[in-house]
Formats: structure tokens, C-alpha cells, sequence
């Protein structure tokens, strides 16, 4: 998921670039309305012959300057509230004067405060996932494509068909996706044997949030559990910084065929810091898992299972093995 240092440094270019065009664009529509509205460019000089006035001031009186600063304060309120009647009362929309940013929350810069802005990060995922051809692969992933016909409507044993878990399954992950809206969206576990669809319903989750503007980023458990470990003992550590950060702050991150892994407490541990720090953060996750509920319980702590049943809608798929009967049908 890491960029490589010419990546970078296009997308910082590709800031710049914006930047330029909201300040040429600023500027051209000023001398718009000062063309139009004489007074404002009056305004704009009183404004700039005053605070000039009061740092020189200040660099001179020092701390005794405050009754300057005070009557300046006023001065500039009472010329804001012109300048926005006026350009209010020749017809122009609110905000007019303001840089065009596409992001305000960074003015196109990419940061805030010195931290990534939520746009620099999609295109950090916008670039990793086009690398990886995710996007392609998940073009023929649709919730229209998943087919309950491969599942057993018959057989009843567990107290639902197959068919009935597929169907209430596929109808939480279809709602889940459609009404994905970033942190507070909620967590899904799905789990059955294997070749019974988890795959396929996560990459329909997966495709539908990235179509939404969303970022997803995908993990199997050992690549999972590999980074976590990595992280810890400092391996790598520019790359997995990155893949970390990517990690934690993903709109949705789907951890696949959880259980895979060889087990051990550091792992397990591993598991519970993210799960714990993704609830906190009301960040969602989706895992799919080939564990019986009852297996999940006994793998891993306490503490673990108790944060999946309590935050997470759980999904059951039985059945034979789809992927063995597309072969055969």
C-alpha cells in the first residue's frame, strides 16, 4: 500500500497545480467585483493600510499598543459587514471571493494541523488499488451476480436451509453497503465453510463502498498478522508505517479467512488491538472466516469474542463447495 517516493511527490504536484488555479481564480473574480463595485477596492486598501499601520505600531509601543489593536478590531468588523452587504446587494453568490477549493478542509494542501487530510489519503488508496487491479477485479463482483441457486433450499437441519443463511446474508451485506456512510457504519462477520460465498459477498461490499468514494483496503489474515508483526519488531519500517497508518484510518478494511494463521498469544493480541481500536473509532471492518462461532470463541480470548457478538452483525453460510459446483454444473 506504500507510495513510492515519485508518486508522492505527482500527487503533492497535483496540490500545487490546484492551488494556482484557486488563487488565479480568487483573484480574477476580486478585480471582478471591484470592476463592478468600486467601494470594494477601497475596502481592500483600508484593510491593508490599517493592519500596516498597527504592526508598525506595535513594533514600536510594544505592549502599549493594545488600544490601537482594539479600535483596529472594530474598524476591520465594520468594513467586513460592508464589503459583504455590498457584494451581497450587486448579486453575487455567498462565498464568491473565496478560493474554489475542492477540499476545504485542507485548502488543497493535502494536510491539516501537519496531518494527512482525508483526500491526500483516498489518493494515496485511489493509486495503491489501481496498482493492485482491485478495482478491476471487483467490476464483475455485483450483489446481482450472487446467486442463491447454488444453495441447498431443502436440507433444514440447523433450523434455516442453506438457501435462508445466504439469503439473510446477503441482505444484511447488500444493506450494510448501500447504506455505508464511513465511521459509524457498523462491522460484519461472516463465517461458514469454505467456497460458500464469504469471498464473493465481501467483494460486493468491497465494490459498492469504493463506488461510493469510500476507501477499502484488503487484508488476508497472514498478510495481516505479517504486517502487525513486522510493526512490532520495527522490520521495514518506512513501508509498514505507511501500511499501518493505511490500515487504521481505511474507511472499511476487510480482514479475509481470519483463522488461517498459525495462532499464538502474540497474535491474538495483535487481533484484539485493532479490533479494540477500530470500535473505538467507530471505524467499520468486515471478516470473513471459514471458524464455527463456537471455534472463534475457543481460538481466541474472551475479550475478542466479546467485542464480535457485541459489535458486530453476524452471518452464517452453509453449503456445499460453489466454486466445485461451477466446475461440475
Amino acid at each position: 500500500m506504500s507510495l513510492t517516493d515519485s508518486q508522492y511527490n505527482e500527487i503533492m504536484r497535483e496540490y500545487d497545480s490546484r492551488r494556482s488555479y484557486d488563487m488565479r481564480v480568487a483573484s480574477d473574480r476580486l478585480r471582478e467585483v471591484e470592476d463592478r463595485i468600486p467601494r470594494i477596492r477601497d475596502i481592500r486598501r483600508e484593510v491593508c493600510e490599517l493592519t500596516g499601520k498597527v504592526m508598525r505600531d506595535t513594533l514600536l509601543n510594544g505592549s502599549d499598543s493594545s488600544d490601537a489593536l482594539s479600535e483596529m478590531s472594530s474598524r476591520l468588523h465594520e468594513l467586513s459587514l460592508e464589503k459583504e452587504r455590498l457584494i451581497k446587494e450587486a448579486g453575487f453568490p455567498d462565498g464568491y471571493l473565496d478560493p474554489p477549493y475542492i477540499c476545504p478542509d485542507c485548502k488543497d494542501t493535502g494536510y491539516v494541523d501537519g496531518k494527512k487530510c482525508h483526500c491526500l489519503r483516498q489518493k494515496e488508496f485511489d493509486i495503491a488499488y489501481s496498482q493492485s487491479h482491485l478495482k478491476s477485479y471487483l467490476a464483475d463482483q455485483s450483489f446481482d451476480d450472487f446467486s442463491l441457486s447454488y444453495y441447498d433450499d431443502k436440507n433444514a437441519s440447523t433450523g434455516k436451509t442453506p438457501r435462508q443463511y445466504a439469503s439473510l446474508a446477503l441482505k444484511g451485506c447488500r444493506t450494510f453497503a448501500e447504506n455505508f456512510h464511513g465511521k459509524g457504519s457498523g462491522n460484519l462477520l461472516l463465517h461458514g465453510p469454505t467456497g460458500t460465498g464469504k469471498t464473493m459477498l465481501s467483494n460486493c461490499v468491497a465494490r459498492q463502498v469504493l463506488r461510493a468514494g469510500y476507501s477499502v483496503i484488503y487484508f488476508t489474515a497472514y498478510s495481516f498478522f505479517e504486517l502487525m508483526s513486522d510493526k512490532t519488531f520495527g522490520r521495514e519500517s518506512g513501508k509498514n508505517d505507511m501500511d499501518y497508518d493505511n490500515l487504521m484510518h481505511a474507511d472499511l478494511v476487510i480482514l479475509d479467512d481470519l483463522g488461517s494463521e498459525a495462532t499464538n498469544r502474540m497474535t491474538v493480541t495483535h487481533l484484539f488491538n485493532f479490533l479494540n481500536e477500530r470500535i473505538i473509532s467507530a471505524s467499520p471492518v468486515l471478516i470473513t472466516t471459514n471458524l464455527t462461532m463456537d471455534e472463534l470463541m475457543k481460538r481466541y480470548s474472551d475479550r475478542i469474542f466479546s467485542r464480535i457478538i457485541g459489535s458486530y452483525s453476524v452471518y452464517t453460510l452453509l453449503g456445499s463447495d460453489i466454486r466445485i459446483l461451477k466446475r461440475y454444473k
